[in-house]
């Protein structure tokens, strides 16, 4: 099976291969334009045995809380829990689990890009402002001048700005890096949006971006560039 999600939704996905391509088309004779997220739950419910239900789940971690993702995962057959998209949903719920506004953040280490290694922990006791992002992603790019901005700005009056790319070339992300000058904190993942730590701090799409306090405890999270220098200056008043 050989799904692609370049450029697009999980609902505009495209799927190459007979049996999952087969469990869709039974999906979209069901789904309800008005109630798209229902329609999806109670897919699941009724095809437990169905791998597009884990993939389903998938899309639906967005938007549900945790326990109920767990709860639609329980109902899964065995043998689709072991496919492809129900070890990824296993391994979300495992690394994600606790991490929610006002949760302590989990710490990471990695490479920044002269090699050496930053761990998150390493600025707490400073306001940081944690943005994953990559390469391909335009609306990304298009913050890297504002973010330049607050790091000149707030910098030395304690904000941490850490971009973390989710690319998996580092050579695209070195590229990508010099082009926009990001002068402030710049690291990568490689392992992408199935990594631990992608996983972890519940990354779906790009930009998301957190907001932490001092004590490193998640204030706000962010979607496609929705910080503006209003919460940051709001920080230090």
């Amino acid at each position: 099976v050989e799904i692609d999600l370049r450029d697009r939704d999980f609902d505009s996905a495209i799927i190459k291969g007979g049996q999952m391509q087969n469990q869709r088309m039974e999906f979209l004779k069901e789904e309800n334009s008005q109630n798209t997220q229902n329609t999806k739950v109670n897919f699941v419910k009724n095809h437990s045995n169905f791998e597009y239900s884990a993939y389903l789940l998938m899309d639906l971690r967005m938007n549900l809380k945790n326990d109920e993702i767990q709860g639609l995962y329980n109902s899964l057959d065995g043998e689709v829990k072991n496919s492809k998209y129900g070890k990824i949903i296993s391994k979300y719920l495992e690394k994600s689990k606790g991490f929610e506004m006002g949760s302590k953040v989990k710490d990471f280490k990695l490479k920044d890009i002269n090699g050496n290694d930053v761990s998150l922990k390493s600025f707490y006791g400073k306001y940081i402002y944690l943005d994953f992002w990559a390469s391909w992603c335009g609306i990304c790019r298009a913050e890297h001048p504002f973010f330049k901005k607050m790091n000149e700005k707030y910098k030395n009056k304690g904000l941490e700005i850490i971009s973390v790319s989710l690319d998996p070339d580092i050579k695209r992300w070195e590229r990508a890096s010099i082009k926009d000058s990001i002068s402030w904190t710049s690291l990568i993942d490689t392992s992408s949006f199935n990594g631990d730590i992608a996983l972890a701090y519940k990354v779906f799409s790009l930009p998301t971006g957190y907001l932490i306090d001092r004590e490193g405890r998640v204030i706000e999270r962010f979607f496609n560039g929705k910080l503006n220098e209003i919460k940051i200056n709001k920080l230090f008043d």
